[in-house]
């Protein structure tokens, strides 16, 4: 899938496995990674929000999981149902 905005929110990635949704947000940088600092109280409650948007317009998923992918350099770091 892709990306999805809705007003000022976006879902950088949407993808469907296995019947799960996955809100998938993406992070890059060129310093070591601690996701927290990219993953604010603001930032998760906007997900949050933007994924109900979706999930309400698509309603024949019950199931979705929030996903984390870090991208630093030549390393890429996946942490999944990082949102629980």
């Amino acid at each position: 899938m892709k990306n999805f905005t809705i007003r000022w929110w976006e879902i950088d990635l949407i993808a469907e496995k296995n019947g799960i949704i996955h809100f998938i947000e993406v992070k890059w940088s060129t310093k070591n990674f601690d996701f927290q600092d990219y993953i604010t109280k603001w930032k998760i409650k906007a997900l949050e929000r933007t994924a109900k948007m979706w999930i309400a317009k698509n309603e024949k998923y019950e199931w979705y999981q929030f996903d984390l992918v870090l991208v630093n350099g030549e390393s890429i770091e996946l942490i999944e149902n990082f949102l629980f």
